[in-house]
Order: C-alpha cells, then structure tokens, then sequence
C-alpha cells in the first residue's frame, strides 16, 4: 500500500518499485525520465573547457525504439498507480517530450495543457550552428477523459498578481545554494529542476495531504515542494549518490503550517445553498422581479422556483433557459429588480459574508428579517429607524416646512442651519436634487422654520439675529445686487408690505 511508502525514498529501479505500488494509491505522478540527448561527443566553450553536460549512464539507450519501450512501460505502471481522478505531469526538452505526448495519448491520457518553461538563465549555443534552448515543456494530463482533476484556478491567479496564470512560465534554472554539490563540489545532478517549478505545479494541482509519486526523484525537487506545501511523497530512485543527497536535502525542509496552506478557492469549490434558503430568510419575496443581463425577466415563485412564461424551474434551469445555453449559474446570472436598480441575487446568498454577521455559512447565520408592521414601513420609507429617537414627525411639522429644493446653489449659499442639516445627513452632489423630499424631516422642519421667523423679522425691521446670509427660497436665489428688505421678503409677505 502507498502509505507504506508515504514520505520515504525508494531505491531500485522505478518500473519494478513502482509495480509494489497498490492500484489507485497516488494522486498525482511528476516525473522527469531521461531525455535521451544522443551527444556525440565532448561540448567545448570558445576558451576550450569542457561544458558539464547530460552524459549520464541513465541517459544513454540503445535506439528509440529501446527509449519508446521503456517510456511505455513506466508510464503503464504510473497510470495504474493513479486515483481515478488523478493527474501526471512529464518534463521533457524537443530531443524526447513529442515521443512522451504520443504514448500518453496512445495509453489514454487525456491531455490539458503543455506549459513551456522559458529559462531567464539558458545555456548557451557555444557552437552557433542552432537557436540557443532556452525552454523545456511539460505535460500535464488527466488519467483519463472523465477524470474530475484538481485545479486551483484562483490561487494560480492570485499567484500571478491576479491575472489569469498562462501557458508560459518564466522560471531560472537551478543555481546556486539550491543546486546540490557531491563531495568534490561539483553539481551533484545535472538536471536538477528549481524548486519555484515544483512549487507551482504542486500548488496549482494537489491539495494538502495528498500523495505525489516520483518515480525519477533524483536530488528530491519533488519531495521538497511536497513537504513545504504539506503533501505527502514517494520518490524512487536508482542510484545511491542521488538518493543520499536527497535526503540530507529533506530533512532540512520545515512544512507549512496548516493554517496558511489555505489557498484562494473558486466559487465552484463552496458549497451549494439552495436559492429558496433566501427566500425563507425573507431576503427575497415571492413575487418579486429577477432580470438577466438580455433583459428578460422571471418571476420568483414561494418555493424558490421561477417562472419565465410558461417555463418554470431552478434559478439554474430557467437562466440556461434564458441565456439559451446548454448550462447556467444562476447566482451569478440573475439580478434582482430593486428601486435603485438591479442587484445580483449572490449579494443575497447566505455564502456571501455581507450578508450576515458571521461571515455567512447556512440559514442559521442569516440576518433577523425587519418587521413589516404598519408603522415600520412608514418609517422605513421616510428613512428613519424603527423605534428610534425623533421617529415621529411633530404635528403638522410636513405642511409647514417651505419649499426649498432644485437650485444647484453651493452648500456655502444655504442658510447656516439648513447647511449643517445637509453636511450631517450627506447631502451633497447629487443627494441635493432630493432635498425637497429631506425637507420633511423634524429637524430640518424646525431649522427652517426659525430662520423663515428670522426673515420676517428682518423684512418688517426687527433686525436680523445674525449677519445676513443669502437665502434659498421657492426655488431662486435673491440677485447679489438687491439688498433692499422686499427682495429678501416672502412673496406672501411682500404683498402685505406693499399695501402698507
């Protein structure tokens, strides 16, 4: 069984080790088998030292037909070892990854995506007769077509600074304090992968505590990325001095905490809420109006159906049936008709965390409904709170309050009282073509009604309390040029003076 196997290194040859493995016991395969390079000869620089190729034993075989039977029959063996919905990802250069893409393709795996690593840091064409190689490819492939593979989509894009991760990853090769020395320090590997590389691959498609098998573990890159990442590993590998390595390497690693190995999830990942949970919390009444991006609209139905002429069903069904496409989502689809105008129903998901207070997660966390009383929709459309202070208007406190809304004069130019009204309650920019409406509100009632007793007092000569201000009246605005005492008078005060 795998488990056996779990956080350990194997030595022997990969296809026998891994024929120990029980069926479906790992969930994602990374392997980096010989490339095959067939040089023919020593590589010389222009100073004439010898550049420290692929000349390995493991990397030599007789022909391609040889190299084909032996790809075939390793990647018979990690297929049979994968989950049913497990995954593979194989490294190769030109020289060997289109024979690996054929026989994977030909052995049933269903292929995703090939992803080239371009190299910052290539070595280069010394001998200038081709393009430098400044890029491998990977594989990465389903165990079949049905497989139901994981892929963390968003934290790939967090990963890339929220843009959506491509095909392409520009990655250095291996310098430095992380490649492994042997004992005459020379590298000890010579084709030791970076770190950042197994990274990615094991972020974007394993979760925590799932099993990867190498079966090429050679200086433990692999193991690495899956002990930091909290993942559990197999490595096989033939020769002693690798393995050796690898593990001194493994044991200097030092895992993740669990609490930060969460990563950004899709909304495909959280859990299904029934839309009719909304419903029920009276987020959303029946008979209410949900329209589509196209503009048609469906009626909501008490039991979280809706109706699209004679169609009904799920949010789901009517929305693919809406936007005519073979599938939908309807949470993401569908808005609701509000005064202030559309607003997408997943603002009303309890999944949503502003819609309740403990960061949503079922009906038991939806906010409390309001009360529909009466009195409690009067005070709700006159913007107060329900049973607050100041919640009823003072008798006939609405009839007396004048006419002063629609001028566009700057808040500077309305009188003392009326502008500290509209500085509290956010009346600016657009909110002034509403102030008429504010104007029933108590206070307000009030503070123009002291400042109107102040105007008559001023028109008939009592004096003003204060010092004069222009003042918005009926709409207009006393031209700057008139100071006479009628100008600042009502009209219906102007009437009475000019009889006298």
């Amino acid at each position: 069984m795998a488990r056996h196997f779990k956080d350990k290194i194997i030595e022997g040859d990969c296809i026998e080790e891994m024929r120990k493995l029980a069926d479906g016991s790992v969930d994602l395969v990374f392997a980096d088998p010989p490339y095959f390079m067939q040089l023919g000869g020593a590589l010389t620089r222009p100073d004439q030292s010898n550049v420290d190729g692929v000349d390995d034993e493991w990397d030599k075989f007789a022909d391609f037909a040889a190299y084909d039977a032996f790809t075939r029959e390793w990647l018979t063996e990690a297929r049979r070892v994968l989950k049913p919905n497990g995954a593979i990802w194989v490294i190769g250069s030109y020289h060997n990854v289109f024979r690996l893409g054929t026989a994977m393709q030909d052995m049933g795996f269903w292929i995703l995506n090939d992803i080239v690593w371009r190299k910052t840091n290539p070595m280069p064409n010394f001998k200038g007769t081709r393009f430098t190689n400044a890029h491998e490819t990977l594989i990465w492939a389903a165990r079949s077509k049905e497989a139901k593979y994981t892929f963390h989509y968003d934290a790939l894009k967090m990963l890339n600074d929220e843009l959506q991760m491509r095909s392409d990853w520009t990655l250095p090769i291996c310098t430095g304090g992380e490649r492994l020395k042997n004992r005459e320090g020379r590298k000890l590997h010579s084709t030791q992968k970076p770190e950042a590389l197994l990274h990615r691959v094991v972020l974007a498609t394993t979760k925590p505590g799932e099993v990867i098998l190498d079966p090429f573990f050679g200086t433990g890159t692999t193991g690495a990325a899956a002990k930091r990442l909290g993942r559990h590993y197999i490595g096989i590998e033939r020769d002693a001095e690798y393995a050796e390595g690898a593990r001194a390497r493994l044991k200097k690693i030092k895992p993740v905490s669990i609490e930060d190995l969460a990563v950004t999830k899709s909304k495909k990942e959280e859990p299904r809420v029934p839309f009719g949970q909304v419903i029920e919390a009276g987020m959303i009444h029946p008979g209410a109006w949900l329209v589509a991006p196209n503009g048609k609209r469906a009626r909501v139905r008490a039991d979280g159906s809706l109706a699209l002429g004679d169609a009904t069903g799920s949010i789901h069904r009517i929305g693919a049936l809406a936007s005519d496409a073979p599938a939908c989502n309807g949470w993401t689809f569908w808005s609701l008709e509000t005064k202030q105008g559309p607003k997408p129903i997943d603002l009303f998901s309890p999944r949503n965390p502003s819609t309740n207070g403990n960061g949503g997660g079922g009906a038991g966390s939806l906010p409390a409904r309001a009360p529909n009383t009466f009195r409690a929709r009067r005070r709700r459309r006159r913007g107060l709170s329900a049973g607050g202070p100041g919640a009823r208007h003072p008798r006939g406190s609405r009839s007396r309050a004048p006419v002063i809304a629609r001028t566009g004069a700057a808040p500077a130019l309305w009188p003392p009282a009326v502008a500290e009204f509209c500085r509290s309650a956010g009346a600016a920019g657009g909110a002034r073509r509403r102030f008429g409406r504010a104007l029933c509100r108590p206070a307000l009632g009030r503070a123009v009604r002291g400042v109107r007793g102040a105007l008559r007092r001023r028109a008939h000569g009592a004096g003003p309390r204060g010092p004069r201000a222009p003042l918005v009246l009926r709409g207009r605005r006393p031209d700057a040029s008139r100071t006479d005492a009628k100008a600042l008078m009502p009209r219906s005060s102007r009437a009475s003076h000019d009889k006298a």
